[in-house]
């Protein structure tokens, strides 16, 4: 993606103080970047406290390659010593909370992509890349084109790029975003991990709809409390502008997040329960399972819905893959999809590499392969 450019005030309006603004005008910057080792001439150079070491330590390899700004915070003991021995080589900007700016600072440099894109943030303990995969092929096959961040990889659902991460660094969720808009997307789907949202990767997208699949106790080696780890997930239903929330309410912190945020989106709860009376109050909508029943190569579905009612046949198995397609009909219903044309996408959706999955089939007998070593850990 080639990129014009950019006045450095511009991108750091509001980021800043503002008597720092004006030793900005006149500066123009080619990229931002974090890695010293892609640091270019004329890029601007991101240094704040990383998880496990700080962007300063970095600064002055990045000034030799050429940067042209530097834009720092933290508090680093030699913090002082490495400022003073690049300040007169290259503009240094003092930025406070600068880890969680990066994102809408790059999403002003790539010229907001989310503001012209419906994007779908899907956090949970698990299901998180099956709601995101099943989400993508049903949006794809009414050739609405979707992209997608995940487990996976980034990009398009049969191009995928791996990361290794399930939400990558902030810079890159921009300019990922930005090159899924520019190749024509209406729609992305992005898993959304407890990790990202707790170090601000996705601060500065403008989703639109936010999907809870569960909650469970889950790194906490790196939250250290439950709580702490629902603080982090609670953040993505909190995103400004943010319209809609699809949220499980046979999950207990899903029916109290359902409360909580009801005041200021629409919550679409769903449900693998017959009868939905006990969770009245909880949601806007809901969506429901009448009827499981399961068959040898999938399973059998009567669902009630606010635009109505129907059965159809998913070629998926387990409860936890029912309560999945729930959650992405009704993620299909806020976006504006019919209920006809979500169960006829819904149908025709197919297992993600590497969870459970129909492997082979021979005279009758169903092999079912579940691969455990392929699940990656979310960060």
């Amino acid at each position: 993606m080639m990129q014009n450019e950019i006045a450095l005030d511009y991108l750091l309006e509001g980021f800043i103080d503002d008597a720092l603004i004006d030793r900005c005008r006149g500066v123009t910057v080619n990229a931002i970047v974090q890695d010293n080792r892609k640091a270019r001439s004329g890029d601007l150079f991101i240094a704040h406290q990383g998880y496990n070491t700080h962007g300063l330590l970095y600064a002055q390899d990045a000034v030799a390659k050429g940067v042209t700004v530097v834009l720092w915070d933290g508090n680093l003991e030699n913090r002082n010593e490495i400022l003073d021995s690049i300040s007169n080589k290259v503009l240094c900007i003092q930025c406070d909370d600068l880890k969680y700016k990066v994102g809408p600072i790059a999403s002003r440099y790539y010229e907001q992509p989310s503001l012209s894109l419906d994007v779908i943030g899907v956090t949970g303990t698990d299901g998180k890349t099956s709601i995101a995969h099943f989400l993508a092929q049903c949006l794809d096959a009414y050739d609405v084109h979707c992209g997608v961040l995940g487990t996976l990889g980034n990009g398009f659902i049969n191009d995928l790029h791996p990361t290794g991460l399930t939400t990558v660094d902030a810079l890159l969720v921009q300019k990922t975003l930005a090159d899924i808009q520019q190749a024509g997307a209406r729609h992305v789907v992005m898993e959304v991990s407890s990790h990202g949202l707790d170090q601000g990767r996705v601060n500065g997208v403008a989703f639109t709809t936010a999907v809870l699949s569960n909650m469970g106790a889950d790194h906490l080696d790196y939250h250290g409390t439950v709580d702490n780890y629902a603080a982090a997930k609670r953040r993505l239903f909190y995103t400004p502008g943010l319209s809609s929330a699809v949220i499980n309410l046979d999950d207990e912190f899903g029916r109290k997040l359902a409360k909580e945020v009801s005041e200021h989106v629409s919550v679409w709860g769903y449900s693998l329960e017959k009868d939905i009376s006990k969770y009245e109050g909880y949601a806007d909508y809901f969506v429901n399972a009448k009827e499981i029943k399961p068959f040898d190569r999938g399973t059998h579905l009567s669902v009630s819905t606010p635009n109505g009612e129907g059965c159809f046949d998913i070629p998926l198995l387990g409860r936890f893959n029912v309560s999945n397609a729930l959650a992405v009909l009704s993620t299909l219903l806020v976006s504006q999809f019919s209920l006809e044309n979500s169960i006829s996408s819904l149908t025709a959706v197919h297992s993600v590499d590497g969870r459970v999955e129909i492997i082979a089939e021979d005279n009758e007998v169903l092999l079912i392969g579940l691969f455990l070593a392929s699940l990656s850990i979310e960060r």
